[in-house]
């Protein structure tokens, strides 16, 4: 008995022992955590310091990513814009929509290239076999379905003996040469036609031309859709030369509006004492039957018979010019004051003075 009360002494005795050990280890160790976490608590300057730095280096980060895409997007030719968003959802949001609202229209087309270039550019491209003509020639597409039956065709500023070697000054001048596209008309004019503003674009193969700078820009932003749109007219539109004779009275004004027409229109004004003047001028004319005619009824002093008169101007009516784009006839006709003219191939403008003058 005396031995198994010793050996329960002796175990409570190890026991407070070890608990006494235990407690000395975590009264050594438990001052230097305080003191560690004495040391490691920051002041409100250092919190916000450290705090700042962090921020800083992720703006840092955040624009040498942004950086890295633009440049990835610049050398691939994506658009790319940034807005301001430091103000109210709602304007921050106007600004946005307002910014890819065209390249959520254009969507279709934002990889396409247009390159601009000018008039003496795609002549070159298409003469040296680089580009090929449009499906529309040298209509403008853009404005391709704004007529519904057939248009005048468009007017090349630049010169046909362009590529020629061929003296310009010994081609004789025909009806129509005088039509330059680039002359500038006085600003005085009211309602007159400008300068013609006809620029070119090559867009994948094809070289296009367009009436003006404006409609290029249409062009430009969205091809795929333009040439969808007109493609459809492409195969029904027909070429129409303009055929006007306008017809009235000495006290009508008929030369008046009929060169106002020619002017606006770049159509070839004619009369009949023009026609019978060039072709008694022209070098290849001079020795045909018809002017030999013509010069004996002169020379003779009577007047001209209206048989004579209407051959001269049907061969004045072959020149290039005319048989493209049209004409403007004035005093075609003798017999204005009587009838009408049977089998006339021309739209035919009856000017009557007197009448019009009475409405006002």
């Amino acid at each position: 008995m005396v031995t198994e009360t010793n050996e329960m002494e002796m175990d409570e005795d190890r026991e407070l022992d070890a608990e006494a050990n235990i407690s000395e280890m975590l009264d050594e160790e438990m001052p230097e955590e305080k003191e560690e976490e004495a040391e490691d608590e920051e002041t409100e300057g250092e919190a916000m310091a450290r705090i700042e730095g962090e921020i800083s280096n992720r703006v840092e980060t955040g624009t040498a990513n942004a950086e890295e895409v633009l440049e990835a997007l610049t050398e691939a030719k994506i658009p790319h814009f940034s807005i301001r968003a430091d103000d109210q959802l709602t304007r921050v949001r106007y600004r946005l929509v307002k910014k890819i609202k065209n390249l959520i229209l254009n969507r279709e087309a934002i990889f396409e290239r247009v390159y601009p270039t000018t008039l003496e550019e795609g002549e070159n491209l298409v003469a040296s076999g680089f580009k090929h003509l449009s499906p529309f020639t040298r209509f403008c597409p853009v404005s391709w379905d704004r007529v519904a039956l057939a248009r005048l065709p468009p007017i090349n500023p630049s010169s046909i003996l362009r590529y020629s070697r061929l003296d310009r000054r010994l081609v004789e001048a025909q009806l129509g040469d005088e039509i330059d596209p680039n002359a500038a008309i006085k600003q005085s004019k009211k309602g007159s036609a400008g300068a013609i503003q006809t620029c070119c674009a090559v867009y994948r193969e094809c070289v296009y031309w367009f009436s003006s700078e404006a409609e290029r820009r249409v062009f430009m932003a969205n091809p795929i859709a333009v040439i969808r749109m007109a493609g459809e007219q492409a195969q029904t539109l027909a070429h129409q030369p303009l055929q006007v004779a306008v017809i009235g009275g000495p006290t009508s004004e008929r030369e008046f509006i009929s060169r106002r027409l020619g002017t606006d229109l770049r159509v070839v004004y004619v009369t009949t004492t023009r026609a019978v003047q060039w072709l008694l001028s022209s070098v290849c004319q001079s020795w045909t039957a018809l002017v030999e005619q013509i010069r004996g009824v002169i020379m003779s002093g009577a007047a001209l018979c209206d048989d004579l008169v209407t051959k001269a101007l049907r061969v004045a009516l072959l020149a290039p010019q005319i048989q493209a784009r049209g004409s403007i006839e004035v005093s075609w006709f003798d017999n204005w004051n009587n009838q009408e003219p049977p089998d006339c191939p021309f739209l035919k403008v009856w000017l009557n003075m007197k009448a019009r003058r009475g409405g006002k």
